[in-house]
């Protein structure tokens, strides 16, 4: 939706480490759940939005779409709106961040919308990266603390 956020947590002086897998995932699986209750708390409010505020909730289609999802390696997760969230051929999440001016489309070069109209959806604020955002802390010490735990020692038989 426009920008990338990252939490980022890491271990220096080591060069050569094992990592237990299962440890860094169930970590993962956590800090990821966090976030997305996070979002979805954010998205949860059963009125008609404004302009840079969080959408509100109509259907709660929005709100049960954001999911999180552990990569197969498990050292990544990403949170985002994950299933039918197109408006035909848009995606709605995109048009709620960018906003939509009325009469606006795209041609066949795609070149940008042009600003000639009023707003028809005025963007919203972004609930995915306040979300992260607000729980950076947790996030941080619950990663530092798995990879702590999850360090298998290494042994050198040589």
């Amino acid at each position: 939706m426009g920008q990338k956020f990252e939490i980022n947590a890491t271990l220096d002086g080591l060069t050569r480490v094992d990592f237990d897998k299962k440890e860094i995932r169930a970590v993962m699986r956590k800090v990821g759940r966090d976030v997305r209750n996070e979002a979805r708390r954010l998205v949860s409010r059963r009125a008609v939005s404004l302009p840079d505020e969080y959408p509100g909730m109509q259907s709660g289609q929005l709100k049960k779409s954001i999911k999180e999802k552990v990569s197969p390696a498990g050292f990544l997760v990403t949170i985002s709106p994950r299933r039918n969230m197109f408006v035909g051929d848009n995606y709605y999440p995109a048009m709620l961040y960018y906003g939509v001016r009325r009469g606006a489309a795209r041609n066949k070069s795609h070149k940008a919308q042009t600003l000639s109209g009023p707003w028809r959806i005025a963007p919203r604020a972004n609930f995915m990266v306040d979300a992260a955002e607000h729980r950076r802390e947790f996030a941080q010490t619950a990663i530092m603390q798995g990879l702590e735990n999850s360090i298998k020692p290494a042994f050198d038989f040589g």
